[in-house]
C-alpha cells in the first residue's frame, strides 16, 4: 500500500511539475509578450499624433517615422512571442486576425506619413479615419487574447490545485 500511495504521490509531483511548467512557458511569459505588443500600440500612436501635430516640421515627422518604424518592430517581435504560448484554436484564430490587423495598422500609419508630407489635408483626413478604425479593432483584439491566455491560466492552475489538494490527501491516507 506504501507504494502505491508512494508512486501515486511522485506521479501526481511530476503532474504537478509538467502543468506548473505549462503554467509558465504558455501563459505567463505569452502575457509579458503581450505587454511588449501594448505598449508599441500605444506608443505608436504617441507617435502617429505627434506627427500629425509636427504641422510644417518635416524634420519633426520624419523623426516620428522612424520612431514608429522602431514600435512596430517592437511589436512584430513580441507578437512574434506571444504565438509560442498559444495552445488553443480559438486562440490561435484570434492571433492571426491581431496580426493581420497590425499590419494594415503600420501600413495605413505610413500613408498617414505621406498624405502629411504631400500636404494632402482632404488624404490626411481620410487616412486617419481608417487609422482610427484599426485601431479600435487592434485594442479590442489585444483585450480579447488577455482575457483568453487568463482564462487559461486560471484554468491550469485550479486543476493544479485540485491535484495537488488530492495529492495531499492520497498521502494522509
Amino acid at each position: 500500500i506504501a507504494l502505491c500511495i508512494g508512486l501515486y504521490g511522485y506521479r501526481s509531483l511530476e503532474t504537478l511539475k509538467q502543468a506548473d511548467t505549462q503554467l509558465y512557458m504558455k501563459m505567463t511569459k505569452p502575457l509579458g509578450s503581450m505587454g511588449g505588443v501594448i505598449a508599441g500600440f500605444q506608443r505608436s500612436r504617441i507617435h502617429i499624433l505627434y506627427m500629425v501635430q509636427a504641422g510644417q516640421d518635416k524634420q519633426q515627422r520624419d523623426a516620428e517615422s522612424v520612431k514608429l518604424k522602431a514600435q512596430q518592430e517592437l511589436v512584430q517581435n513580441s507578437l512574434m512571442l506571444f504565438e509560442k504560448g498559444i495552445i488553443a484554436p480559438e486562440e490561435k484564430e484570434l492571433f492571426k486576425t491581431l496580426q493581420t490587423t497590425q499590419k494594415q495598422y503600420y501600413t495605413v500609419a505610413f500613408k498617414l506619413y505621406d498624405a502629411l508630407n504631400e500636404g494632402n489635408s482632404a488624404m490626411t483626413q481620410k487616412v486617419l479615419a481608417e487609422l482610427r478604425d484599426i485601431a479600435g479593432k487592434t485594442q479590442q483584439l489585444i483585450e480579447q487574447l488577455e482575457e483568453f491566455k487568463v482564462m487559461q491560466g486560471q484554468q491550469i492552475a485550479s486543476a493544479n490545485g485540485t491535484l495537488a489538494h488530492t495529492s495531499g490527501l492520497i498521502m494522509l491516507v
